[in-house]
């Protein structure tokens, strides 16, 4: 909050209040999101400037700032941040707000009618009323909260952060919050049990929040039983995408409530669900081969999650065969399916607007796929070709050598001068790696600062998933091992909150164990045996040279990782980050933001082609910034 727009003095009372005509600057935005309030609040403000009516205008500026600020219930110690992060700059937060604005929240909050409105000036009061704490308002900001009705437009508005945001506060009150907890799990329970197929993905996200916060522990079985039931439905309906995602959610409850019979019927069920989508009739041509590829595969992953107690009974070990059969035809069909588009040279500030444009005012699927596809990867073999070029007509370069260091001051790494031996020498080929490696860091560079970062920034202003929404999204990647999907899931959600330091902490381990998982399906041998014969799986360098390795990821996805995670002539992220050595500033650089984006990549094209057919982004111009996550139910 900036006081450029207000005296810093300027202390409000009820009457100021009062006299603002909040209420008429908002008509029309009852039915909204709290974050669609801060537009016309601070339009109405500039224009109170304006006009010279300072105390109106605070008013305003303060409902806007609170309506402004992103509900996280996520988070514990943090559930307010900011809607825009620009740089140095940024929109409000709580702390931004000074004692005596919070005591002016205190005076008012209950005359605020906008249920919305009301819960976050209530709930801003209770985390910055310290002496003394005011309990109350954490009661007025959970009444508040659940005052927007359980059903599927309200709660893709925002009453699914509103109501977790309520149950962990009544959670966190305990005995203080009498009976509001109860009240909420049994109106929650209700909603659920009563849900029709029609509501689509919305029992769903309804079970997870309540699984989530251990809802229902006495009516687990029922949850369970019900949610089975509407993965049955959609299931007749031919709608398989919804149907594993209710199966999986039943055998979660099943599994909770200590029925592995069930838990292992249903994840059955959703690995069938992943096979019907392979064989479903309306993929046709060579596209369909490489859906196909990715959906079998989800379906041995989730076949595999059953327990050995269970999976005899359901014939689990001769299913997978058979689809492992199906598996080998379908990727051998695959092969040279997906072709390479490329866009014509532009400078800087064509591409930040093309980034931004790419990705602005499309649904958060869509804007999603658009900003993975911002870069194309390398093409390994024009980036030897110039590398050897520049080797060639740069004689003083070939002839002496080079040497890197870390930020510490450590050599970390020795480019050979080639002198007179040959390119195909073993200096000449280490001396054109290096040179390779190079040129990739200029170009991440231009990438980054060029397109990931602007397109970033629109995503960040106009689309808000939560952390379910990227769990959900790694469990449909077939890339990403099952055992895996939250941890990937967070990490990708924290890279979109701007924290990229617990981001690239999280991932580039996931993204070794990612290539692991998928070597050694492929039939490599990742570890190794000393002389004691202990045996010792092998870091991702190790692995990258593996034969199978370019085979399974492709070309260009082996140089990157090698490039940027591997080789000490770049950013080694890796091995920096296996010994300690990443500090922020390492960690938000173009190398630390790219290791994101770049896991970011891979999980989600994985995802799209196989919701998608593996066609091109193109927009349909439908929904509306903001819209909710739906990757289950695409």
């Amino acid at each position: 909050m900036s006081n450029t727009r207000f005296p810093a003095d300027l202390v409000l009372t009820k009457a100021d209040f009062d006299a603002s005509g909040w209420y008429d600057v908002l008509a029309g935005e009852a039915g909204e999101r709290c974050s669609s309030m801060w537009r016309p609040l601070s339009d109405a403000a500039k224009a109170a400037i304006d006009a010279g009516d300072i105390e109106r205008a605070k008013v305003l500026w303060l409902l806007s700032d609170a309506a402004s600020m992103r509900l996280t219930p996520d988070s514990t110690n943090g559930p307010f941040q900011p809607m825009m992060v620009f740089g140095d700059q940024r929109s409000a937060l709580p702390e931004d707000l000074s004692e005596t604005d919070v005591d002016f929240f205190l005076q008012v909050v209950n005359d605020v009618t906008n249920a919305r409105l009301r819960g976050r000036i209530a709930d801003l009061v209770w985390l910055l009323k310290r002496a003394p704490r005011v309990p109350a308002m954490a009661l007025v900001a959970i009444d508040a909260y659940r005052e927007l009705p359980l059903e599927m437009d309200s709660w893709l508005a925002d009453g699914r952060e509103c109501w977790s945001r309520a149950l962990s506060l009544a959670r966190s009150l305990g005995e203080a919050a009498g009976t509001r907890l109860a009240e909420m799990e049994a109106a929650m329970l209700d909603t659920l049990l009563n849900a029709k197929p029609a509501d689509r993905f919305f029992p769903r996200q309804l079970a997870d929040a309540m699984q989530k916060t251990g809802l229902a522990r006495e009516r687990r079985l029922d949850a369970a039983a019900k949610l089975e039931g509407l993965g049955k439905d959609a299931e007749v309906a031919k709608d398989f995408h919804g149907a594993k995602s209710f199966y999986e959610a039943a055998a979660t409850w099943f599994a909770a409530g200590g029925d592995k019979v069930g838990a292992a019927r249903t994840t059955a069920a959703e690995a069938e669900c992943w096979v019907s989508l392979a064989d479903s009739p309306h993929q046709s041509g060579q596209v369909a081969q490489i859906v196909a590829t990715s959906q079998y595969e989800n379906a041995i992953q989730t076949y595999r999650t059953i327990g050995r107690a269970q999976r005899a009974a359901l014939a689990v070990d001769e299913r997978i065969e058979e689809l492992r059969a199906r598996l080998t035809v379908a990727g051998e069909g695959s092969l040279g399916e997906m072709g390479m588009v490329r866009t014509p040279g532009i400078n800087i500030t064509e591409l930040v607007n093309h980034a931004r444009d790419a990705v602005a005012g499309k649904p958060v699927l869509q804007a999603l796929a658009e900003f993975g596809a911002l870069y194309e990867g390398v093409d390994v073999t024009k980036a030897r070709a110039d590398a050897v070029s520049t080797l060639q007509s740069s004689p003083f370069q070939a002839m002496f050598g080079s040497t890197h260091f870390s930020r510490e001051g450590r050599v970390v790494a020795k480019r050979p001068a080639l002198g007179l031996a040959p390119l195909d020498s073993s200096e000449g080929q280490e001396a054109i790696w290096a040179t390779m490696v190079r040129d990739h860091q200029l170009t991440l560079s231009l990438v980054v600062q060029g397109q990931v970062v602007p397109a970033f920034q629109v995503l960040a202003t106009e689309h808000k998933p939560l952390l379910g929404d990227f769990v959900a999204l790694a469990r449909n990647a077939s890339i990403v091992p099952k055992d895996r999907a939250s941890i990937v899931g967070k990490g990708l959600y924290l890279g979109l909150e701007g924290d990229f330091v617990t981001a690239v902490h999280i991932l580039v381990p996931q993204l070794e164990n990612l290539v692991r998982h998928h070597l050694k399906a492929a039939g490599a041998v990742t570890s190794h045996l000393d002389p004691g014969g202990v045996e010792t799986e092998n870091g991702l360098s190790r692995l990258m040279e593996l034969p199978q390795a370019e085979q399974v990821f492709g070309a260009s996805v082996c140089f990157d990782i090698k490039a940027v995670f591997c080789s000490p002539y770049g950013p080694n992220l890796r091995n920096e980050l296996a010994h300690g050595l990443l500090d922020d500033s390492a960690c938000q650089s173009v190398a630390g933001i790219f290791a994101w984006w770049f896991m970011f990549r891979l999980v989600y094209a994985n995802f799209w082609n196989a919701q998608h057919g593996g066609e091109a982004v193109v927009s349909d111009g439908a929904g509306r910034p903001g819209d909710e996550w739906k990757a289950d139910e695409k």
